[in-house]
Order: structure tokens, then sequence, then C-alpha cells
């Protein structure tokens, strides 16, 4: 008898009762199984929002990237520079040539 009400307590949420009937056990793996079909139904939309998400990021940086593009070359065009070059595709350059300030600048207006 002592073994049986420990293994009682031990599987109380057990699918198959020890000491209980089979209806409570069939409502238990139904709502089980209706979690886990939420929680998969869940997991698929925050997926869909994080495409999304990354899309409109993505779109965000290219028309950022366009934005300083049209802005460099407009400063270049001032300054009469043949060439403009990232930073760091550059081993050396004079800081006169920098035009980097003007940019963030132009940007920032």
């Amino acid at each position: 008898v002592l073994l049986m009400n420990i293994y009682s307590w031990m599987c109380e949420d057990c699918l198959i009762p020890v000491n209980g009937n089979a209806a409570d056990a069939a409502d238990k793996a139904s709502k089980a199984q209706a979690d886990q079909k939420k929680a998969y139904e869940l997991q698929a939309m925050a997926q869909q929002e994080e495409k999304k998400l990354a899309a409109k990021d993505a779109e965000a940086q290219e028309e950022f990237v366009e934005k300083v593009k049209k802005i460099a070359m407009k400063i270049a065009l001032q300054k009469g520079y043949d060439i403009v070059l990232p930073k760091e595709q550059t081993l050396y350059s004079d800081d006169k040539y920098d035009i980097t300030k003007l940019v963030i600048e132009q940007i920032n207006k």
C-alpha cells in the first residue's frame, strides 16, 4: 500500500493515471496536444514576423547606403575629387581628403 501511494503521488501528472479514470487521462492528453499545436502556431507566427522585420531592416539599410552614396558623390563633385573610396579599403590617405565628417553633417540635416 505504501508503494502504491508513493507511485500515485509521483505519477500525478502522468497521462495514464494510477488511481483515476481514463477520461481524465484523455482530457490531459487532449489539452497537451492542443497546447503543443498552439505553441507551433505561435512559433510559426514569430518566424513570419522575424522575416518581415529582417526584410524591412534590409530595405532601410539599402535606402541609407543609397543616401550616403548620393551625398558622398555630391561632396566629391563639389571638391573636384575623381574618386571616393571607403576608408577601410585605403592603406593611407591625407586627412584633408577625408569627407566622412561632411557626409555625416549632410545626413544629419
